[in-house]
């Protein structure tokens, strides 16, 4: 009789997690919360700045990812650009170009690195091909791939060398991941749908950074509107985490978008049922040694992160915003992550009024971190990167 709470907690646990029967036949750990209401001040425990060479060849407009590997910094601007920077900031080289010639892209789709090959990736939806570069940016090869990639926005190569791809909510297929074999990029699978999320007429990215990497190369990702974190390994995936949620998850059923109307639009209906109290899903998944992390909107709106420790499974969520009267430096976006630290970006001209705020509180322990990069920038200058490390 004693085996009876045992079964039923499972149960629940597979019921409420948005996993179906078959895709939760592996025991599943919980990651739970310590608050109940999101923070606002985040115990980092230390942090560093780097700050991007401005140059004319490498002005970069919004940051939207960086990976690091080895000692490089890949970093990717909103507008389709990938850039190389060494560890110190200073800038080394574009990757590719944009152009109708053979070793050119139209469109940066994704980017991966590949650590056996030991080069880097580009990935062109519109011409179906994949760019290989050396690590410092040469280009190397050019390789066709299936059709099938269109709409992907985001791509990793898996342990065993397999391409895995997530997409945009599309009108299409609607698929959300697929797995590309090494041996044959012409067999492209399909591994998970956004069913039964639809919409009609338009494409909607749910997330910028929808996979991760941890120190030994496994790899996670999540889905919209969904509690939990599946892990991929071998053409395959499974549930890994199920993550507590400050309130209810609203019910992917109800983002059937089948039109562009304001107000019936995905953003629009995330911002309605955020108000409504719903919690609305993660954004982005983020890994180092010790911890995940996960962005959501709190209220559908506002920018904020759920950090968990892996060992002990238990975490807070936070809010991200910067105080009236800082007295440290404030996450605000993160972007990437390496073995043992978050990658956020600040724009100059907000680094450098931070600067003065908290220079108006006398936090000389930040303060001096802060005037080893100040000293060069101006309001023109790249953005800088900052390397946040927890307990």
């Amino acid at each position: 009789m004693k085996i009876y709470p045992v079964i039923i907690a499972l149960l629940s646990l597979l019921i409420t997690s948005c996993a179906s029967y078959k895709e939760s036949q592996s025991v599943v750990d919980r990651l739970t919360f310590e608050n109940d209401t999101p923070l606002e001040d985040i115990p980092y425990k230390s942090f560093h700045i780097i700050a991007l060479e401005t140059k004319e060849e490498c002005l970069l407009r919004d940051v939207l990812e960086v990976r690091p590997y080895l000692s490089y910094l890949y970093v990717l601007d909103r507008i389709g650009d990938l850039f190389i920077f060494d560890l110190n900031g200073k800038y080394i080289n574009q990757v590719g170009k944009k152009g109708n010639a053979p070793d050119e892209y139209i469109k940066l789709s994704s980017f991966f690195i590949d650590k056996e090959n030991q080069c880097i990736a580009i990935i062109d939806d519109v011409k179906n091909k994949i760019y290989n570069y050396d690590l410092t940016g040469n280009h190397i090869s050019t390789r066709s791939v299936a059709p099938s990639i269109k709409y992907s926005t985001y791509s990793v190569r898996t342990k065993e060398g397999d391409i895995l791809f997530n997409y945009l909510i599309n009108f299409g297929v609607n698929q959300a991941y697929s797995i590309m074999d090494r041996a044959n990029y012409n067999k492209n699978t399909f591994l998970k749908s956004y069913k039964p999320i639809q919409v009609k007429n338009y494409l909607y990215g749910f997330s910028s950074h929808p996979i991760s990497e941890n120190t030994d190369g496994n790899i996670s990702f999540i889905m919209p509107l969904c509690d939990t974190i599946f892990g991929y390994s071998n053409k395959d995936y499974y549930p890994k985490y199920v993550v507590d949620t400050p309130s209810k998850m609203v019910e992917r059923k109800l983002f059937k978008t089948n039109t562009t109307d304001k107000g019936k639009t995905y953003s629009s209906m995330i911002l309605k049922y955020g108000n409504d109290g719903f919690f609305t899903g993660f954004t982005g998944i983020f890994e180092t040694d010790k911890h995940i992390l996960l962005k959501y909107k709190y209220k559908g709106v506002v920018s904020g992160f759920y950090l968990v420790n892996k060992e002990n499974l238990k975490g807070y969520y936070y809010i991200c915003n910067i105080p009236k009267n800082p007295i440290k430096l404030p996450i605000i976006n993160i972007i990437g992550s390496n073995d043992y630290e978050f990658i956020d970006v600040f724009n100059a001209s907000d680094l450098i009024h931070l600067y003065n705020d908290i220079n108006k509180n006398n936090n000389r322990a930040v303060l001096s971190e802060f005037k080893k990069v100040i000293k060069d920038l101006d309001e023109e200058s790249n953005p800088c990167l900052i390397f946040y490390r927890f307990e």
